[in-house]
C-alpha cells in the first residue's frame, strides 16, 4: 500500500543509524525491504503503524504493517501528519506504549476498532438471559456464584466480577431499581 509523499508522509532516513529505537529492549528490527538496512531498532509490531520509511542506503521505501482488526491502540498516539517528507538524521527514542503513525494510518486503525456488526445491540431481558447462559457455558457456571456474591456482600465494585456486575446492573435497570 505504498503511496507517494504528496498524499502520504514519508519518513526519510538521512543517516546510517536507525530512525527509531524503542525503549523496550528486544532483538527485533524493522529492516529495509531491499538492502536490509536497520530502520527501527527494538521494534514492536503495532507500535509503528503504516509508516513509509525511505532507506538511507538504497532509497527504497518500506512500510510498517497496519494493526489487525480489533487490536487495541495505546492511549498515546503520535501522528507524523498527512503528507510531505520528514527527514530524520539521528535516532528518535520511542517510549513504551506509544504508537507512531500518520493521519491516514491512525484513521485506518480507529476504523478497525469499530464494531463490525452495524445492527444495534438490543438489551432485552431475553438477550441478557442468553448472555448469562453463554457466559455460564464458557466459565463452567461461574455467573451464579459471582452474582450471588455481589448480592450477598452488596459489593458494587464492577472490577471484581465485571460481567456479573454489568448483567445485574442491566437487570436492575429493567426492573426499575
Amino acid at each position: 500500500m505504498l503511496q507517494d509523499s504528496i498524499k502520504y508522509p514519508i519518513v526519510v532516513q538521512l543517516s546510517d543509524v536507525p530512525i527509531f529505537r524503542g525503549l523496550v529492549q528486544n532483538d527485533q528490527k524493522f529492516i529495509c525491504g531491499k538492502c536490509k538496512n536497520i530502520l527501527i531498532e527494538n521494534y514492536i509490531i503495532g507500535d509503528y503503524i503504516g509508516l513509509q520509511i525511505e532507506c538511507f542506503r538504497c532509497k527504497e521505501i518500506t512500510e510498517t504493517p497496519y494493526i489487525g482488526h480489533g487490536e487495541p491502540l495505546s492511549s498515546t498516539i503520535i501522528s507524523l501528519g498527512s503528507k510531505g517528507r520528514l527527514g530524520i538524521s539521528s535516532t528518535v527514542l520511542i517510549n513504551p506504549h506509544i504508537i507512531v503513525g500518520t493521519d491516514q494510518s491512525i484513521e485506518i486503525a480507529f476504523h478497525a476498532l469499530q464494531p463490525r456488526d452495524p445492527d444495534p445491540l438490543c438489551l432485552s431481558l431475553s438477550n441478557l438471559e442468553y448472555l448469562v447462559k453463554l457466559y455460564d457455558v464458557i466459565t463452567d457456571g461461574k455467573f451464579l456464584v459471582q452474582s450471588s456474591k455481589l448480592k450477598r456482600t452488596k459489593n458494587s465494585d464492577p472490577l471484581e466480577f465485571p460481567f456479573a456486575w454489568a448483567i445485574e446492573y442491566f437487570f436492575n435497570c429493567y426492573k426499575g431499581n
